[in-house]
């Protein structure tokens, strides 16, 4: 849950940070925020700082990590847009179309990039798209 989230005033950023939450658990095999009660966690999310263990983030290009640090900045304003993320390099290396199918045939170009399956990237992709899709919609 974002930070603004927590506060009760948000907007579309939130699900960038739900996508970079989602992202690091992939990376790092961990959550980033814990806590045994409900509210331990949410004083977490807004006062704790996002630990980036060296070890487990040795593996990632340099151009992700950053994605993912900006995707997981406290301050919303200061995260990038779903379109920001979807056409950043990193992503760009996969050579997915927002027009195109997201399915597991589009997987092959996701192969280099270490300790992640290809469909977990397509399925981050996917969210990356329906988020853009969703605010397009609000929008109108």
């Amino acid at each position: 849950m974002a930070p603004e989230v927590i506060n009760l005033d948000y907007n579309e950023k939130c699900d960038i940070w739900s996508l970079g939450i989602i992202i690091y658990i992939l990376f790092s095999g961990v959550f980033p925020f814990k806590g045994k009660q409900k509210k331990n966690i949410y004083r977490n999310i807004l006062y704790q700082n996002i630990d980036y263990k060296q070890e487990e983030w040795s593996h990632i290009k340099s151009s992700g990590f950053t994605l993912i640090k900006q995707m997981l900045n406290k301050d919303y304003k200061q995260r990038p847009s779903s379109d920001d993320c979807f056409n950043h390099k990193w992503f760009k290396a996969f050579h997915l179309d927002k027009n195109d199918a997201v399915d597991s045939s589009n997987a092959s170009s996701a192969k280099s990039l270490a300790n992640l399956t290809s469909k977990n990237i397509i399925n981050v992709q996917s969210m990356f798209v329906r988020s853009q899709q969703r605010l397009q919609i609000f929008q109108v």
